[in-house]
């Protein structure tokens, strides 16, 4: 039998950890730290150890403590009886010897087991963010040392089963080679240019030379997109591009780029301003024009003439670029296009986000969610509450927060901007700047404030300010107070966090929201941008709270007989911070949960609302989980009146693993979201996409019998759909590249092209059939054309590359790779492979060892796969 395994090396850099033995000081203590995954058990939980070496000249006396971090609960009577493992709050542990008498000599070492729940399978399970502190009567004042981690080689994979419902099979080498069977790499010229699928394409005689003395004319109103394109082309032919203003009648000469806006037909349908269409015509007689329906359908057309470009010209500038001759007639398929970035859990730089809105502007994407403040971070100033800030953005070692928050997701215990993606925020001029560069792009940003939970960095910012300024202005310091005094409610959050909410019951809480709305919006104003939504979160409000507040008491009106309590105070917020934005002329937003209490009660609830003259929040819908119940949470809120932008978790999730890999980094509470995920997506009929649950398990029809079915009066309620980036595992920007591409791009492609012709087929068999061949061509696009392109445009990107295929036959290893066009290379003597081995082929003779690794254009390698032959007989 032959084995396929993988390199234990790549562990520890997926985790982005060293593989040489780490080590930290402390106080004349030299510690070593490495944490091993024991394996899941069939009745639920885990067991995992952390082995502790002091590899220091003296004892590590029993006064130390160990500080870190742990997305999974970690069960505190499950530690060996001479230590003690406290949980803190939110993900935030600490283990400390329970006597001073416990120690761990010179050279000796100390292995910890404990049990977590609810299981652990891959590197993103692994604690995180290590750090040492002396606490001791006699030792020296405390300084934290971070001390780095090792993760060792995961179990069997009968040891990473999540239980026995559990049917998802650990990835194999030969099982990724099954699936990657049914590709085929495609001739070039057989594949569509452009990403998203333009609505009409049709291939004219000829070709079009771009110099150097290109000169690109525009109408007055089109001087932005004229210099957009100008800086594009600049990039490429390496030299300044004329821009020149001109008159909408004037003729377009040979050796100029036209940009105007006029009436266009995109498939019978005439298209008008706020269309966001275009038509491109290149022609060897005619040059290029680009007429759109309105600024931003021109800029698409720019977008697409960048796409037609060889992918050489973004490698090395040249003095020219020759491209066919073509006419594109095109228009998205919804208004609304999105992109979500969380910088609240691990922070982004202002370049970071640069980066991504000119990635998302390349793929006609036109909104950027950005989730702005969360438990663990606040990342935008507010001038009049610097607390914010100064206090909720950041993180380090404490113990009281009144300096900053505690670490979480892994930020370790240094609080100073830099050290770690667990501080930082953006000054009002850094969001400024971004917003004009985001409005130079067509893309709308919609800052989310996520309140009435996930609002802890915002809770524990304000207590700071209240410890600041009482007793001596006792009115000031209680001004902003986001929770009631007294209130002793018993809740914890999803995160494990059990101060998270703000009291809704208090005046104070609208006062705060107030001022930071008020902010916001006059940062708009003086970037010259239209803030036309802000969302509001309204998320995962964890049972229990505020059943022990004055203050909610005294909001609670009859209505509770109707609505339960937690649910009618979460409207109540809801609808006073809805009417405090609408006074700034902007549109709520929220996540779907408070709003379904409200469709329970009312069947047209968003109908209700508009004739009472209400605010009428747009609803961003994630939780499609199969088998959890809201499978049709996104068309009951359509057919009930509501606005809904599709944030679908099994399908949009950007931030999930793609596969179950131990390597591979990601949650998957929702299930594994490859990049195919989002292109089958039928944005409305959902159902068509249910087939298995996060657990493997088939999803039967019976299962969704009685669930909501999207009606034609609903369906004009879809504005579109949007991509999640959750910021769990977002630790740097390479993680976020890693995430967001390829997948976005499907996202993009899923949000822009009309539908499929597959979306409508009814019969199971066909509809795989046609959906396969679609797909095949679209992963040709991306191998051939874009994610070569990706290696160059805005300095290159860090997309995940997929670990081959590979099975073993006879004598013989057979490769494949699931994005046909990306190069398999391959070594037989152990060593792995690098950009100079030898390209595969074909078959190749097996060796005692056969390492394969795909590969882009840079010569950047992904995860090796190595193939074992088998034992051959000694005689």
């Amino acid at each position: 039998m032959s084995r396929l395994i993988y390199s234990a090396v790549a562990i520890l850099l997926a985790a982005g950890v060293s593989p040489a033995v780490t080590t930290a000081r402390a106080n004349d203590a030299t510690i070593s730290l490495s944490w091993r995954l024991i394996g899941n058990r069939p009745v639920g939980g885990y067991r995992a150890q952390l082995t502790l070496r002091n590899e220091g000249p003296e004892a590590l006396a029993g006064d130390w403590a160990l500080y870190f971090n742990s997305a999974s609960r970690l069960l505190a009577d499950s530690a060996p009886p001479e230590f003690s493992l406290t949980h803190i709050n939110g993900d935030f542990y600490v283990l400390r010897p329970k006597t001073s008498a416990t120690q761990i000599d010179r050279g000796d070492s100390r292995s910890i087991a404990w049990d977590g729940a609810p299981w652990a399978i891959s590197i993103s399970d692994a604690p995180a963010g290590f750090y040492l502190i002396r606490e001791g009567p006699t030792a020296c004042p405390s300084v934290p040392i971070a001390v780095p981690l090792r993760i060792e080689p995961f179990p069997a994979p009968e040891k990473l089963r999540r239980g026995a419902a559990d049917i998802v099979p650990v990835v194999t080498a030969e099982a990724r080679y099954a699936e990657n069977e049914s590709l085929t790499r495609l001739p070039l010229e057989q594949l569509v240019k452009v990403v998203p699928t333009p609505a009409e394409i049709k291939p004219l005689p000829g070709q079009l030379t771009l110099r150097r003395s290109i000169k690109i004319l525009h109408e007055p109103t089109l001087a932005d997109e004229a210099r957009f394109l100008a800086s594009s082309l600049q990039e490429v032919l390496d030299a300044e591009i004329a821009v020149a203003s001109r008159g909408p009648t004037a003729a377009t000469p040979r050796d100029a780029i036209r940009l105007r806006v006029g009436q266009i037909e995109v498939d019978g349908t005439i298209k008008r301003h706020g269309d966001e269409s275009y038509l491109l015509t290149v022609s060897p007689e005619n040059g290029v024009e680009i007429v759109g329906s309105d600024p931003a359908g021109v800029f698409y057309g720019v977008q697409t003439l960048r796409a037609l470009l060889p992918i050489n010209a973004y490698r090395k500038p040249a003095a020219e670029i020759t491209i066919d001759a073509v006419r594109i007639a095109d228009a998205p398929r919804f208004q609304y296009r999105g992109l979500h970035l969380d910088v609240a859990r691990n922070f982004q730089t202002e370049e970071t986000v640069k980066k991504l809105l000119d990635l998302m502007a390349f793929y006609k994407l036109n909104r950027f969610h950005w989730h702005l403040t969360d438990d663990e971070g606040w990342r935008i100033e507010i001038k009049k509450l610097p607390e914010l800030t100064e206090v909720g953005g950041r993180r380090g070692h404490t113990l009281d927060e009144t300096e900053h928050l505690v670490p979480s997701y892994g930020s370790g215990p240094v609080p100073e901007a830099g050290s770690s993606s667990g501080s930082g925020f953006y000054t009002q001029d850094d969001f400024i700047e971004i917003l004009r560069f985001a409005k130079e792009r067509h893309i709308s940003v919609i800052p989310e404030l996520d309140f009435p939970g996930h609002a802890r960095a915002a809770v524990k910012a304000m207590e700071a300010r209240h410890q600041r300024l009482s007793p001596r202005d006792e009115q000031s310091a209680d001004e902003f107070l986001l929770r009631e005094s007294g209130d002793s409610s018993p809740y914890e959050s999803v995160q494990m966090w059990r101060d998270n909410v703000v009291d809704v019951g208090r005046e104070a809480t609208y006062r705060f929201l107030t001022v930071v709305v008020g902010e916001l919006a006059d940062m708009y104003d003086r970037a010259g941008v239209p803030l036309i939504s802000i969302h509001l979160g309204g998320d995962e409000v964890p049972k229990g709270v505020w059943e022990r507040s004055a203050a909610c008491e005294r909001i609670l009106t009859d209505e509770a007989s109707k609505i339960p309590r937690r649910g009618q105070l979460e409207l109540y917020f809801l609808n006073r911070a809805s009417e405090l934005v609408r006074r700034h002329s902007v549109q709520p937003a929220c996540w779907e949960d408070c709003l379904l209490l409200e469709v329970e009660q009312d069947s047209a609830a968003g109908e209700t609302r508009r004739a009472a003259g209400k605010p009428v929040p747009t609803a961003y819908v994630w939780n499609n989980v199969w088998g959890w119940g809201r499978e049709d949470a996104a068309y009951r809120l359509a057919n009930a009146g509501f606005d809904v932008v599709l944030c679908n978790a099994t399908h949009l999730y950007l931030d999930l693993a793609c596969e179950k890999d131990p390597l591979e980094p990601g949650y998957y509470w929702a299930g594994f979201v490859e990049m195919r995920a989002p292109f089958e997506l039928v944005p409305l009929d959902v159902f068509k996409n249910a087939a298995r649950n996060a657990m493997g398990q088939p999803v039967t029809q019976e299962s969704l019998a009685g669930r909501a079915r999207l009606t034609r009066k609903g369906a004009q309620h879809i504005r579109g759909i949007q991509g999640q980036l959750w910021g769990e595992n977002l630790r740097s920007p390479q993680n976020r590249e890693y995430m967001a591409f390829r997948r976005a791009i499907a996202v993009a492609e899923r949000a822009w092209a009309k539908s499929s012709a597959w979306a409508d087929i009814e019969d199971p068999q066909e509809y795989q059939r046609k959906l396969a061949r679609d797909w095949n061509q679209f992963a040709n696009r991306l191998g051939q054309r874009e994610l070569p392109r990706l290696d160059y445009l805005r300095g290159g990107v860090n997309y995940r590359l997929p670990p081959p295929g590979a099975k073993l036959r006879g004598d013989r290893v057979w490769a494949n790779v699931a994005i046909p066009g990306l190069q398999i290379r391959y070594t037989t003597d152990g060593t792995e492979p690098t950009a100079d081995d030898e390209i595969y082929q074909t078959a190749i003779p097996a060796a005692d060892v056969v390492r394969l690794r795909s590969f882009d254009t840079r010569g950047r390698g992904g995860r090796t796969v190595t193939a074992l032959a088998p034992k051959r007989d000694a005689r």
